[in-house]
């Protein structure tokens, strides 16, 4: 088995009228190991089953395991594929066994091969593109922000050129005139 992180039970004791469940979905129901929850199957209809591990990584195997006797026997064939096969392999043989593995998937476009670290780069991956998406979309709306203060700023400075004419014309000096201006300019950042 791969190691999935088994919080209580065991999953050697994973057989015919047992199931494996995701500590998501125990907390979620309130269940533990031994309880009987009921279950119902495409071709089995409703059956007791009894719950013997619970695992954290529900990534790698989704929230219920059950026996491949009890997929085989309670599924149609039409509904029986597999999305993720996991294969434990000694480290002496990881070599030759990705190449046959390779070798045999060839014929297979769809299908991808990955160990450890390619699993886990594959996943990371998937996070790295939403955290750049959200970076990106950040990045806009602050630029839409700037533009928006600048139109801003520059409207209040044409509406009242007036004023900053009678200003300059009792005396206020340049500077003062751009401390004023950024002054609104921070008081509207700001608001």
């Amino acid at each position: 088995f791969a190691d999935i992180g088994v919080t209580s039970g065991n999953l050697a004791d994973l057989a015919p009228g047992t199931i494996a469940i995701s500590t998501v979905a125990a907390q979620a129901k309130n269940w533990h190991v031994g309880q009987e929850i009921p279950v119902s199957y495409p071709l089995g209809g409703a059956q007791q089953e009894r719950i013997v591990a619970i695992y954290k990584y529900d990534q790698v195997a989704g929230d219920y395991l059950i026996p491949l006797a009890a997929y085989a026997r309670d599924f149609p064939p039409a509904q029986q594929t597999d999305r993720t096969v996991l294969v434990n392999v000694a480290s002496r043989a990881q070599q030759q066994v990705h190449s046959e593995l390779s070798t045999l998937l060839a014929g297979y476009p769809q299908a991808t091969l990955n160990d450890k670290a390619g699993y886990s780069s594959k996943v990371s991956s998937g996070i790295n593109f939403v955290a750049t998406l959200m970076t990106g979309l950040l990045a806009v709306s602050l630029l839409i922000g700037l533009i928006a203060v600048i139109t801003a700023l520059a409207l209040n400075v044409l509406e009242r050129t007036r004023e900053i004419g009678l200003l300059r014309a009792v005396g206020a000096e340049t500077r003062q005139v751009r401390a004023i201006v950024r002054a609104e300019a921070l008081t509207t950042v700001v608001t």
